[in-house]
């Protein structure tokens, strides 16, 4: 089955991918909140 992937929805995967990071980087998340949304990006893509 072909993924329905636009380039709306992978730019929006990756703001979303980049938002995380920030969040994580300056830490406004931390802890097991922020490993479970890093682990889940690379399956975002």
């Amino acid at each position: 089955m072909k993924k329905n992937m636009g380039t709306a929805d992978k730019t929006i995967r990756i703001i979303i991918a980049l938002a995380v990071f920030a969040l994580y980087y300056f830490n406004v998340i931390g802890g097991t909140l922020a490993y479970v949304l890093m682990a889940r990006q690379p399956f975002l893509f």
